[in-house]
């Protein structure tokens, strides 16, 4: 009885560390660039520097999300190993769904606290908000059983550089894989600049405080996103994936199309929804897509560190296309371009996408 006990203590552990993690890890990666954004806005940064910025503070995660999948470590993708290792091969889709859903309520949280520290003691203060999280989520580390850290079969395999490279050109050799990958990318190149411009905008016309419109935006996505990623993260097992990941792309040159009509926050609120919705099922269904294509291989964190960085590289685009194209063109220029861009992509995996799903898929 004592040994039974001590085996449904550690799993419990296991699941207070991700959901923490994953609560505060969401706010030191995801929020920087939008308070940022309201930063720089304030200061009378012009679109294209303010772009360039953001863009700067990618180019450091490329590489280290390229080392995280072949190596497994550092933020998303160890959590992902971590979540393979104590939920299992049957458990693993909806402890990443629960993921992702701690992940937005930590988004939700930090926009709200942030925006009042804003407005109690100056623009700064939620970067040395954000910053302080990441002290916090040291502690949460200690809180993983042995089993959340045991190696996996495949370790060796992934410490060899020149395997590493040899698994990914295998694996790009894959048609499926080649047009999600490529399908992710643009997603990220559509999508990125988005809600920095919407800020950037809605300081331009003096509406309010970008601070403020930032914190809404944040906090009504990531408050959508919450339920859909858990719902999600519990029905993928038994769903076809490609309808509802087209559906989900479709949705994001409607935002961009709303976003043009007005420039109001009740118009954003309504973007914002929409994007919780979209990114929501986007952000469960990249790690089941992989999960499916790796199946069998046992390269599925070395298939998640390569999406991340190519989502990554979307988004440093985004900003700096976005950037440069409002400073020259415009606004709605620039959510036109965004939003043809979203409607391509969309199509390229409605029409080039195998559906993924299978029941041997499911115990990958």
């Amino acid at each position: 009885m004592v040994t039974k006990n001590r085996a449904q203590i550690r799993p419990r552990r296991d699941d207070v560390s991700l959901d923490g993690l994953s609560f505060l890890l969401a706010d030191v990666q995801d929020n920087l660039g939008n308070f940022l954004t309201a930063f720089l806005t304030i200061q009378g940064w012009p679109s294209s520097r303010i772009g360039a910025a953001i863009a700067a503070g990618g180019l450091g995660a490329v590489l280290a999300h390229f080392i995280a999948g072949g190596a497994g470590a550092l933020f998303t993708p160890i959590l992902a190993a971590i979540s393979h290792h104590t939920a299992g091969a049957r458990g693993y889709i909806a402890r990443m769904g629960r993921n992702e859903s701690f992940n937005h309520l930590g988004n939700a949280s930090s926009g709200f606290v942030m925006s009042l520290l804003g407005r109690m003691m100056g623009p700064v203060a939620p970067l040395w908000g954000v910053g302080g999280l990441a002290a916090v989520s040291l502690l949460l580390v200690g809180g993983f059983s042995k089993r959340a850290d045991a190696p996996s079969e495949q370790s060796r395999d992934a410490a060899s550089l020149r395997q590493t490279l040899r698994a990914i050109c295998t694996l790009l050799s894959e048609a499926r894989l080649a047009v999600f990958l490529a399908t992710y990318l643009l997603f990220n190149v559509a999508n990125g600049a988005v809600v920095p411009l919407m800020i950037e905008r809605y300081a331009f016309f003096h509406l309010g405080d970008p601070a403020s419109v930032t914190a809404i935006c944040i906090v009504v996505a990531q408050i959508t996103m919450a339920p859909v990623a858990l719902f999600v993260g519990k029905k993928a097992p038994q769903w076809p994936r490609k309808p509802l990941f087209v559906f989900a792309l479709a949705l994001q040159p409607v935002r961009d199309g709303l976003v043009i009509l007005s420039a109001d926050w009740p118009t954003l609120v309504l973007v914002q929804i929409l994007d919780g919705l979209s990114s929501g099922i986007i952000l469960v269904l990249f790690y089941v897509i992989l999960s499916d294509i790796a199946s069998g291989s046992g390269r599925r964190n070395l298939l998640i560190g390569l999406g991340l960085a190519l989502g990554t590289i979307g988004a440093l685009l985004s900003n700096l296309a976005g950037g440069g194209l409002a400073s020259g063109y415009g606004f709605n220029t620039t959510f036109v371009v965004l939003g043809l861009t979203g409607a391509a992509v969309a199509c390229l995996f409605a029409w080039g996408m195998p559906e993924t799903h299978s029941p041997a898929s499911e115990g990958a």
